[in-house]
């Protein structure tokens, strides 16, 4: 039975008037999102192409740093720099000996400095002398860090750089002399490089170095100078953490700001750029404008860059873009709320007279469906009233067409089979129908329904999966079988494993339901404890049985079971990580077990009960090989090996259980 509704409803012009307002109040929601979005868009392509210009401008340091350190490393390896200053010592005393290598060296400078672009002619070539001094210039120093031989203005005085001279000596390796300012804030930087004793077995055996000074705004500076960008201007920094402020070298006013201090707390997005390097976000700079800032990691250098760019800059050509389509969107949205109400009086009738002929259709289609269908439907109101039972549902029941309407279910079918439909989600029930005389199991569907005046119900479909039911008992049955067969296979195979796979199955349920493992899971486990050692039925019976200690072609030959299970059963479709659980029942928590070497994050729970389980009743039971082991022996082995091999977690919770498995003891003795 169906209930018709055959009342047409009109809107009020209130009501539509309201229903103009929503789309109006939607369509500006709309824009404002689609602005907000079109917005976020451009901030993410802004934040991919700062990232490429503040890795170009990386690139762009590095590779100049390292044509440095290049250039000071080929220089300082030279042999005749190498022999002229492993033999100063000797012959600074003999001038002509000193005067014929110095003329040299002098030259290899000379050359140097010129390919290095340190100087320009070779009019800027100084020895010690030399009283005209700069902070820039190429330089030799023998063990003791006295000046050899510079460019013309070199420091005389390099004690400033014994630290990294020292350093470079212990180490051997090339050292950066970081940014420094001198007079009238001229910026130096370099680079110190040991020279290694001429045919020196001791690779410590170091007679001097080479020092190269630069100046940073001529060699690095250039790479942070302003770029213009199609929204505006990049601006690249150096910074360094000096405690509780940043030092900055930047671009201002066409020249540098050298080593200007700022707070840490007046600069959010330089903090950020510094601490997580590679990171892209909208913070406010030391001026209070919010940038999209970027940073990055210099290679053997404590400075990073900091890019960023003006988030205002970068939205410019967005926000006009957004503003036009603001305008035509709104325009757009009046016109269409206009069209509405000139057309929703015309169609207003005929909608409502189209819904009404299809309603009925719908309900007269519904009442066939219900009719024939095999199903049993039922229809209840929110107070569990039945509304609707169909033919189906009715055959039996000692109660009319009409009188089970507005009836509570429990009347009509029993407390029982009344509050198991009403609880039922999807599930099956093996159920007994009043009045009649033969078990059914039905598969119940509920849905939720909207009556007139949005009133609930709830609609309950009984499909008889009886025959199903039987089907699967029967496939169980049979499967169940085979899995006997092949157990006593295994045991006749293998006499010292009788009554193995079902102890190891006994056990790893009871070990799975205390550490509460779901249903799916314990059904999974149950049937891999059982099919586990089926593999040992390709393993030769010589090596099961055998007394001694087995070949190391033995051994591998014993492990082998384990694929050799998982073979056999690869074509059966289980309900449930069967084969896997098999799989992984033999690997170790440390990587050791077999076959995959697999750790303990990438073997599953079920698999480390299984063998936990597998081990406990193989050390319980003796074997051709030696005697069987106490439950406290057994338990004690197990603990010794937790962490590496067994999880603790399990080996716990097999504690717990045997305190109350007494009749595990009777395994010993078999």
């Amino acid at each position: 039975m169906i209930i018709k509704n055959r009342y047409i409803l009109t809107l009020s012009p209130l009501l539509a008037g309201l229903l103009i307002l929503v789309v109006m109040i939607a369509g500006i929601g709309i824009i404002f999102n689609y602005t907000e979005q079109n917005k976020f868009k451009v901030l993410n392509k802004w934040e991919f192409r700062l990232s490429q210009f503040a890795n170009a401008k990386v690139e762009e340091i590095e590779n100049k740093m390292d044509e440095r350190i290049e250039q000071i490393d080929d220089l300082a390896k030279n042999a005749s720099l190498s022999l002229f200053l492993s033999t100063y010592d000797s012959v600074k005393n003999d001038d002509v000996s000193l005067s014929a290598m110095q003329g040299y060296v002098r030259n290899l400078l000379q050359a140097s400095a010129l390919r290095f672009g340190l100087i320009e002619n070779h009019k800027m070539l100084s020895k010690t002398n030399l009283t005209m001094t700069s902070e820039y210039g190429l330089a030799f120093l023998d063990k003791n860090n006295n000046l050899l031989m510079s460019t013309k203005y070199f420091p005389r005085n390099v004690k400033k750089h014994n630290k990294i001279i020292d350093k470079a000596y212990l180490s051997g390796e090339i050292q950066i002399i970081d940014f420094y300012s001198e007079k009238k804030q001229q910026v130096v930087y370099g680079f110190v490089a040991p020279v290694l004793k001429v045919q020196s077995l001791d690779s410590n055996a170091y007679v001097g170095t080479v020092v190269m000074l630069l100046n940073p705004q001529r060699d690095l500076f250039s790479s942070l100078k302003y770029s213009q960008s199609m929204a505006g201007l990049y601006e690249s920094n150096l910074i360094k953490r000096d405690g509780n402020s940043f030092i900055y070298l930047s671009v201002k006013n066409g020249g540098f700001n050298i080593f200007n201090r700022i707070s840490i707390n007046n600069s959010v997005a330089s903090y950020f750029a510094y601490n997580q390097p590679g990171g892209v976000k909208v913070l406010a700079d030391y001026n209070g404008i919010d940038v999209l800032v970027t940073g990055r990691e210099i290679r053997n250098s404590s400075w990073k860059l900091v890019q960023k760019i003006s988030v205002a800059e970068s939205l410019m050509a967005s926000n006009k873009s957004q503003k036009y389509v603001l305008t035509i969107f709104a325009l757009l949205v009046v016109i269409m709320a206009m069209l509405f109400l000139v057309i929703w009086r015309h169609m207003n009738s005929l909608k409502w007279q189209a819904l009404c002929i299809d309603f009925e259709g719908r309900n007269n289609l519904l009442e066939i469906i219900s009719e024939n269908v095999k199903d049993k439907i039922i229809i209840l109101d929110e107070k569990n009233n039945i509304i609707f039972m169909n033919k189906n549902f009715l055959q039996g029941l000692p109660i009319s067409h009409d009188a089970f309407l507005n009836v509570h279910v429990s009347y009509v079918l029993g407390k029982e089979f009344a509050e198991l439909i009403i609880k039922s989600s999807n599930d099956d029930y093996a159920v007994v129908l009043p009045q009649t005389d033969n078990d059914k199991v039905f598969h119940i569907e509920s849905a939720e329904l909207s009556l007139a005046g949005n009133k609930p119900a709830f609609l309950y479909v009984l499909h008889d999966i009886s025959e199903l039911k039987q089907q699967h008992y029967r496939h169980e049955k049979r499967d169940k079988s085979v899995i006997n067969a092949l157990i006593k296979a295994a045991d006749a195979h293998d006499p010292f494993c009788e009554s193995h796979s079902e102890r190891t199955r006994d056990v790893a349920i009871t070990i799975a339901k205390v550490m509460n493992l779901t249903g799916s899971q314990l059904a999974s486990l149950e049937v891999a404890s059982i099919l586990a050692n089926m593999g040992k039925l390709h393993v030769s019976k010589t090596i099961l049985t055998k007394t001694e200690a087995l070949t190391k072609d033995e051994s591998k030959s014993l492990k082998k079971h384990v694929n050799y299970a998982v073979d056999m059963f690869s074509n059966i479709e289980f309900e449930g990580p069967v084969l896997d659980i098999i799989a992984q029942k033999n690997e170790c928590l440390d990587g050791s077990g077999y076959p995959k070497g697999l750790t303990s994050h990438e073997i599953m729970i079920e698999s480390r009960i299984l063998a936990v389980a597998n081990s406990f009743v193989a050390m319980m039971s003796a074997r051709a090989y030696r005697k069987s082991h106490t439950v406290k022996e057994v338990l004690s082995q197990l603990l010794a090996q937790t962490e590496t091999q067994y999880d603790r977690q399990v080996v716990a919770a097999l504690f717990h259980v045997c305190e109350n498995k007494m009749e595990w003891n009777a395994w010993q003795v078999i």
